[in-house]
């Protein structure tokens, strides 16, 4: 505790734990993002197939948030329950694409697919991640996004 002119104050040391539990609980809310984004955007879809990939990526990133809420636990921290203020602006911008069609809407969903892309890149930087979440990170995660991305351009394509 630090006196300072008559107040008490109190002084929060950022612990290495709370910092890997920041950057868990970010790609937490990611991977809630992108389920509520892909149960807004298999609405607009009218294809079967379509919607069948699209619920198999849903399942994808439902599969994440479940890992990710468990990894936040074993830190001893609070996962994150929302998808926060990324969650608000991903439901406007999925709201907004369905009015245009479903192109605009697997484009909102590809924009969804790289920004987590690059949000796992970045995850490998940090030096607060365990080398067996990083591992899990590269050899599974990064490469189903990549799918991911090259199947919403082929259904693209198809339109």
């Amino acid at each position: 505790m630090i006196q300072a002119t008559g107040y008490t104050n109190t002084q929060t040391t950022i612990t290495p734990e709370m910092q890997l539990a920041d950057a868990l609980n970010q790609i937490l809310r990611g991977e809630m993002s992108a389920v509520e984004a892909y149960k807004q955007g298999i609405e607009k879809i009218e294809g079967d197939a379509e919607k069948k990939r699209l619920n198999e990526f849903l399942a994808f990133h439902q599969r994440n948030v479940d890992y990710w809420w468990r990894q936040v636990a074993a830190t001893s921290m609070k996962p994150d329950t929302s998808s926060g203020p990324w969650g608000a602006v991903v439901k406007a911008f999925m709201g907004t694409a369905k009015l245009f069609g479903e192109v605009s809407t697997l484009k909102a969903l590809k924009k969804g697919e790289e920004h987590g892309l690059s949000e796992y890149k970045d995850l490998l930087e940090n030096n607060f991640i365990e080398e067996a979440d990083k591992r899990f990170v590269r050899e599974t995660i990064i490469p189903e996004f990549e799918l991911h991305l090259a199947s919403i351009d082929a259904m693209m394509n198809l339109h």
